[in-house]
């Protein structure tokens, strides 16, 4: 139990009587007080300017992908990661094209397999992406991460027994 966390035991006791609200009080001002002087605002700026810069290095890191690629047009390794560049800025259907032509290159390619599982449910298309994410189990049966993304999937597609099963097995 913290006294500066209102979800922990504290607040269980206060409101059992445990705990006098006076002495609450008392565990949590120096927290009361640093927080009324600390703003929020410079940390909120930096993280906006963090997810700016990142949004760009993703930019930057495709156009590096479209040049690796404009050399050597079947070059598996810049496709997978220009399809997963792709799908973290949001463009998922042009992700789902790149690494679906890596996973045909490279069949057993499990990351490209997982990554099209992943691209194909952002994409919406779940029940794809369920059988992308069986092909890289398939390749690696004891990788947990398709399990993972295999229970968000059904999860999405209402099949909450399917993923319980999987829930079991992880």
């Amino acid at each position: 139990m913290h006294p500066c966390n209102p979800t922990s035991g504290y607040s269980r006791l206060i409101k059992t009587g445990l705990l006098p609200g006076r002495e609450w009080r008392r565990l949590t001002l120096p927290l009361r007080i640093i927080l009324r002087h600390l703003s929020l605002r410079p940390m909120q700026q930096n993280s906006n300017l963090e997810e700016r810069e990142l949004a760009q290095r993703r930019q930057s890191s495709i156009v590096k992908y479209d040049g690796a690629l404009a050399l050597d047009p079947q070059y598996r390794d810049a496709m997978y990661r220009k399809g997963v560049s792709l799908m973290a800025v949001g463009n998922d259907s042009e992700a789902v094209y790149l690494l679906d032509q890596v996973v045909m290159q490279d069949p057993i390619f499990k990351n490209a397999c997982n990554a099209l599982g992943l691209a194909l449910e952002a994409d919406g298309r779940y029940q794809e992406g369920l059988e992308a994410y069986s092909r890289s189990l398939e390749i690696d049966p004891k990788w947990n991460q398709p399990l993972i993304n295999k229970i968000h999937a059904f999860w999405a597609l209402g099949k909450n027994d399917e993923a319980v099963k999987i829930l079991v097995r992880v």
